[in-house]
């Protein structure tokens, strides 16, 4: 039997991209797709056919392999104990710049 694995955007039509000849290498082809698109933040479907009979339709719910979004290093709440507030070049970073006490 021929296995096809077709790809579809948002609003898009099918993509053809590989055909297998057993189901359990498509199926494994879809899902380091999906790993791959989490990776790059694409979202994107993909249909396993058998002949032109769609089989299954994956989506992101049905990856395997964790719910991690991106693998790398997570942020906390974005909240900074530091000032981030944008200053031309040569500004002193002290504290005490502009108080009247001279030094």
């Amino acid at each position: 039997m021929m296995f096809k694995v077709n790809q579809q955007f948002d609003r898009g039509p099918d993509i053809p991209l590989a055909a297998f000849g057993k189901q359990n290498d498509a199926m494994l082809f879809i899902q380091a797709k999906l790993n791959e698109d989490v990776r790059f933040k694409v979202n994107a479907k993909y249909h396993l056919m058998e002949g032109m009979e769609l089989m299954k339709e994956f989506t992101q719910a049905d990856r395997e392999g964790g719910n991690d979004s991106s693998g790398g290093t997570g942020r906390g709440s974005g909240i900074s104990p530091f000032s981030t507030s944008a200053r031309p070049p040569g500004t002193p970073t002290g504290g005490g710049w502009g108080s009247d006490d001279p030094k």
